[in-house]
C-alpha cells in the first residue's frame, strides 16, 4: 500500500512538469521566429514585404498643380482689322500635357477704337484652371490724303523737325536693339512664320502716325524715326517692316514704285509659301485696304481701281525684280527651261568663216598669177569668114586656179564632144549677108579660156 500510494502522488506532479516544459519550448519557437522575421532572416519560402510593397504601389499624390498658358501678351489693332487670338498661346499641364484652351473675346469691338479685356482660360483633367487676362487696344489709324499724300493726317498737331533732338548717328546694332525689344513683345517662339508677320504688320501698321515726310537717305534712319518718334511716311513704315521682319528672320524683298507722281515703298515676303505683298503703311482714304501678303493679282486690280487719285501704286520693276510673287502672269515668269536663241550668231563668228566652209570658194579665185592678163567672157565672136584662130599655148594650160600638179580637166557642165571641135574639120565661114539660122548654127560651144572657173 505504501507503494502505490507513493505511485499515485508522484503522479500529476510529474505531468504538470511536462507540459511546463513544452511550453517554455513553445515560447521560445515563437521568440526565434519573431527575431527571425524582425531581422529578415525567414527562409525564400516565407513570405517577405519586399514583394508586397510592390504588388500594391502607394497612389501616387493628387494633381493639385493648374496648366500654365504661355505666349499671351497685349494686342494693337487698327480699326476695321482682324486679329488672331491664338497666335502662338498654348496651355501646357505637367501631368496632362497640352490641354484645351478657351479664349473669351466677347468684350473686343473691332469697330471703335479703345482697350478691351481678353481673358485665356484652361483646366487640366483633375479639374485644376488657370486664367491669364490681356488687354486689346483698337486704334484709328488715318489714311493718306487723297489731295495731298504730303500732308499730315494722323489726326495730331504736326511736329516740327526743329523741336525735335537732333537725331544720333544711327547705326545697325542700334536698329537691331530696338527691334529685338519690340519683337521680344509682339512675337513669341511658338508662333509660325505666318503669325509673326501678322504680329509685325500691326505693329508697324499701328505704331506709326503718317506725317507725309522722312529722310530716306538711309533705311536704318527710317526705321530707327519710325520706332523712336512714332511717325513718318510710306519710307518709314517700310524701314521698320524691314527692320522687324528681318529680325524674326523672315525673307523679304525691297519694293519701289516705278512711275506715277509720288514714291512709295514697300517689300515683298515669303513665309513659307511663296512671296506676297507686304505694305504696313496706310493708304489713301477713299481707297483703304488691308495690304497684309496679297498676291500680284490683288495689288493690280487695287492700283488699278485707285488709280484715280494715285497713280502705279503698286507698279514696280517687274523685269529686275529678284524673286517672282504668287499670282503674277505667266507671260512674265522667267522662262528658265526655254533654250537660247541657236540662229544669233556671235560677231566675230561672222566675220571669220571656219575652215570647213572655204571649199564654198573657187579653187584658186583669190590667187590670180600676176604675170599674165586674166582672160574675160566675152559673147560668141561674130563670123568672119576665117577659121577660128588656134588658142595660144599660154591659154591652153590649165584654167586659172586650177592646182598645177593636176592635168587640165575637162568641165563636167558640157559634153566632152562640145568642149574642142574637131580639127580636121573646121566650122564653115558663114555669108556675110545673112546670120546662119539656128537650125544651121554649129552646136558646139567654142572653148573659152577659164570658163570652168566661172561655171
Amino acid at each position: 500500500m505504501s507503494g502505490a500510494g507513493k505511485r499515485n502522488k508522484q503522479g500529476p506532479g510529474r505531468g504538470m512538469g511536462a507540459a511546463l516544459l513544452l511550453f517554455l519550448l513553445a515560447a521560445l519557437i515563437l521568440l526565434v521566429l519573431f527575431l527571425c522575421r524582425q531581422q529578415g532572416w525567414l527562409l525564400s519560402t516565407s513570405p517577405s514585404p519586399g514583394p508586397t510593397v510592390e504588388s500594391s504601389p502607394t497612389p501616387p499624390p493628387p494633381d493639385r498643380d493648374p496648366p500654365v498658358i504661355q505666349g499671351t501678351h497685349d494686342l494693337t489693332v487698327a480699326v476695321g482689322m482682324t486679329l488672331s487670338y491664338r497666335s502662338g498661346v498654348s496651355a501646357v499641364d505637367a501631368a496632362d500635357g497640352t490641354v484645351p484652351l478657351q479664349i473669351d473675346a466677347s468684350a473686343v469691338n473691332l469697330s471703335q477704337a479703345g482697350e478691351y479685356p481678353v481673358i485665356y482660360r484652361a483646366q487640366d483633367k483633375s479639374g485644376n484652371r488657370s486664367e491669364v487676362a490681356v488687354t486689346v487696344t483698337v486704334v484709328e489709324v488715318s489714311g493718306v490724303n487723297d489731295e495731298d499724300p504730303t500732308a499730315d493726317v494722323s489726326g495730331e498737331d504736326p511736329v516740327l523737325e526743329e523741336s525735335l533732338p537732333p537725331l544720333p548717328e544711327v547705326t545697325q546694332q542700334m536698329v537691331d536693339e530696338v527691334s529685338d525689344q519690340i519683337l521680344s513683345k509682339i512675337v513669341t517662339s511658338s508662333m509660325s512664320q505666318w503669325e509673326q508677320a501678322r504680329a509685325i504688320y500691326n505693329y508697324v501698321h499701328t505704331h506709326v502716325k503718317y506725317v507725309g515726310s522722312s529722310d530716306k537717305s538711309n533705311w536704318l534712319i527710317g526705321a530707327y524715326v519710325g520706332f523712336t518718334r512714332n511717325r513718318g511716311d510710306c519710307y518709314n513704315y517700310f524701314a521698320c517692316s524691314k527692320a522687324l521682319l528681318t529680325r524674326a528672320g523672315i525673307p523679304n524683298v525691297d519694293l519701289y514704285r516705278v512711275g506715277g507722281g509720288t514714291d512709295h515703298y514697300w517689300q515683298l515676303v515669303n513665309v513659307g509659301d511663296g512671296w506676297y505683298h507686304f505694305d504696313a503703311c496706310p493708304h489713301p482714304d477713299s481707297y483703304p485696304l488691308n495690304s497684309f501678303l496679297l498676291d500680284e493679282i490683288a495689288v493690280r486690280a487695287y492700283t488699278e481701281k485707285c488709280s484715280p487719285v494715285r497713280s502705279n501704286y503698286y507698279v514696280y520693276d517687274y523685269e529686275n525684280c529678284p524673286v517672282v510673287p504668287v499670282g503674277a502672269p505667266t507671260e512674265e515668269l522667267p522662262q528658265e527651261s526655254e533654250p537660247a536663241d541657236v540662229t544669233e550668231t556671235p560677231a566675230e563668228e561672222q566675220v571669220q568663216l571656219p575652215e570647213e566652209m572655204d571649199p564654198i570658194l573657187p579653187p584658186g579665185a583669190l590667187e590670180l598669177p600676176s604675170q599674165e592678163p586674166v582672160p574675160t567672157l566675152t559673147s560668141q565672136p561674130e563670123p568672119s569668114g576665117q577659121p577660128p584662130a588656134e588658142p595660144s599655148p599660154e591659154l591652153s594650160q590649165a584654167p586659172i586656179g586650177d592646182p598645177p600638179s593636176e592635168p587640165p580637166q575637162p568641165s563636167s557642165a558640157l559634153p566632152s564632144e562640145e568642149l574642142t571641135p574637131p580639127p580636121a574639120d573646121p566650122l564653115p565661114p558663114a555669108p556675110e549677108t545673112e546670120a546662119p539660122s539656128p537650125s544651121e548654127a554649129p552646136l558646139v560651144e567654142p572653148e573659152i579660156p577659164g570658163k570652168e572657173d566661172l561655171i
